[in-house]
């Protein structure tokens, strides 16, 4: 796609590209200082309190910039990112000046960071992490717990940018757990959000539901207003006594109901702007239609809740028109995953499997001589085939599939990500500082099956 009118216009923008890359690379680089190893990479042995004590370091040094802002705080195993775009697009729809922060991007790390319509500017990232280094300079010098990692460094950038935007709302997604996320050096928050519990992170967070809870409910503040979709009564118990001990008030919703919807009519939004916002919601790799003929679906669902609801929301909107076409699955997961249980449950929806992995430096991923011991398990009668680059196993999928096969890439929000530039590079992201593609539905809606 030709992005640029004239020469001048595009050599501006490549500039423009590789000062934001070299940006990027400079957040990442953090990761090799000792102390600079982020929350979800950290040494067991470390007390994780030192983590958000080392983000207040630094948001201290910028005069704390998040203090100055409403704050929606969005929490749980599974559908946070839905509940912060859908917020986003309600609060948008509504006339508010609103920004979020999620994570992971699926392609580029500006997709993290939207105010309005946009993301941020490849330029303003860079100016941003410019104005940073003095302060990373003096943690590495001064301060007692070391230097910020990309996640905690980002998530300052993103306050700084939102403050300098005058957002009137901000919804933040929780990266992992809630007590010692770097979103959680917010001193306030007009609404915390759980969608619910499950297993995920489990090497971080803790091996039973109880445990993972616990670090959850880290993000509830003193005397404020948690929602949750949560249902099960013992967990609910601990919600409660929780919220008990912080003064804070719990509103349980039914567990099929919209979190987005609820906590915007708390908020005082009007209907109209509430079901404008949800059906203007997009979220890329969810559900993600991206091709017509072939059929492909992009997925990023990492662990085996996501997985299962996946696999309905498939069973139901895509297998029940399309019965008897064959089903190509493109799967890898990270390490740290349940791969193994997401696996055993979607292998066998496929009638072609090809397993890979993602390319992230950073993140191990799972072993595909263990994955292919699992598809001949469950998928005997199923051909499997091994593809260590993952652009190269779509390629496979998409040379080999017919024009009425179905394609379904999953098991990482990074791999299925990277699938993605096929259709939509970094370069028009970054252009367009939006990564919607035209003619590509998030959410199966609507449907063009």
């Amino acid at each position: 796609m030709n992005l640029f009118h004239n020469t001048n216009q595009s050599a501006g923008f490549h500039k423009t590209v590789q000062k934001y890359r070299k940006s990027v690379d400079f957040l990442l680089s953090l990761q090799n200082m000792s102390d600079g190893r982020d929350y979800m990479c950290r040494d067991q042995n470390t007390n994780p309190s030192m983590y958000l004590k080392r983000t207040k370091y630094l948001m201290n040094l910028l005069e704390n910039p998040q203090d100055d802002l409403k704050i929606i705080h969005v929490g749980g195993t599974s559908g946070k990112g839905t509940c912060v775009n859908e917020l986003h697009e309600i609060l948008k729809s509504a006339g508010f000046r609103v920004g979020s922060f999620t994570k992971p991007h699926p392609t580029t790390t500006i997709e993290r960071i939207k105010v309005g319509a946009k993301l941020i500017a490849p330029e303003e990232f860079s100016h941003l992490v410019e104005y940073l280094k003095p302060a990373l300079t003096i943690c590495a010098e001064k301060s007692p717990y070391g230097v910020p990692s990309f996640l905690e460094t980002l998530t300052a950038l993103a306050f700084l940018y939102f403050k300098k935007q005058k957002c009137e709302y901000v919804v933040l997604e929780v990266g992992c757990g809630g007590n010692y996320d770097a979103t959680n050096v917010i001193k306030k928050s007009v609404v915390s959000a759980i969608t619910e519990i499950g297993f995920d992170h489990t090497d971080i967070l803790g091996d039973t539901l109880a445990k993972i809870a616990r670090e959850k409910l880290g993000i509830v503040k003193k005397n404020g207003v948690l929602f949750t979709r949560e249902r099960r009564k013992t967990l609910l118990k601990q919600f409660q006594a929780h919220c008990k001990k912080r003064s804070a008030r719990l509103i349980a919703i039914p567990h099929d109901a919209s979190l987005s919807q609820a906590i915007a009519q708390y908020l005082g939004i009007e209907q109209k702007y509430i079901q404008a916002g949800r059906l203007a919601a997009f979220l890329p790799c969810h559900f993600e239609i991206i091709q017509k003929n072939p059929l492909v679906i992009l997925d990023g669902a990492h662990n085996p809740d996501k997985i299962q609801w996946l696999i309905q929301k498939f069973e139901k909107e895509v297998r029940t028109q399309r019965p008897s076409q064959k089903i190509w699955l493109i799967f890898g997961a990270g390490a740290n995953k349940d791969w193994k249980n997401m696996a055993r449950k979607i292998l066998p929806l496929a009638d072609a499997i090809i397993l890979t992995r993602h390319s992230v430096c950073e993140r191990m991923s799972a072993s595909l001589r263990n994955l292919k011991k699992i598809a001949i398990k469950v998928s005997s009668h199923t051909k499997c085939e091994v593809c260590i680059d993952p652009k190269d196993a779509l390629a496979h999928a998409l040379k080999n599939a017919k024009k009425d096969d179905i394609l379904l890439a999953t098991g990482s929000l990074y791999m299925v990500g990277a699938l993605r530039e096929r259709w939509m590079s970094e370069e028009e992201i970054l252009f367009k500082r939006s990564n919607a593609i035209r003619g590509s539905y998030a959410n199966g809606n609507p449907k063009f099956y």
